[in-house]
């Protein structure tokens, strides 16, 4: 994986990695519940990742006809590296981050992406 600055359209930015997760709540715990564990609690910690440069999460919201999206939302974290992505993990908070991971997600896939601006 390649990490630098990257000129588009006449501007430039330094090329980051990214870690992707589809995040799904466990069965026994409501959309709401989740939402507020992971955009309170959880947020909190993994925004004291090292390293660390960019965190969204982006919420799926219940939809009023009643079907059930295929996970709850969707966590973004950018490093400047793959490096710097596995000292993060590495770290007491990494640590403590993936202990939250393995007893209150449900499930996840999670996926490591380099970024293409295109607009």
């Amino acid at each position: 994986m390649s990490c630098g600055r990257i000129d588009y359209f006449g501007g430039a930015y330094n090329q980051m990695i990214k870690l992707v997760c589809l995040i799904g709540r466990p069965e026994t715990v409501s959309h709401d519940a989740f939402v507020q564990w992971w955009l309170g609690h959880h947020a909190k910690v993994a925004g004291q990742l090292p390293g660390l440069r960019h965190y969204i999460i982006s919420v799926a919201p219940e939809q009023d006809s009643g079907q059930v999206p295929p996970f709850d939302g969707v966590a973004e974290l950018w490093f400047d590296s793959p490096e710097a992505m596995n000292l993060a993990f590495a770290s007491e908070k990494g640590k403590e981050c993936a202990r939250e991971d393995r007893q209150l997600i449900g499930r996840r896939i999670a996926f490591v992406t380099e970024e293409h601006i295109i607009i």
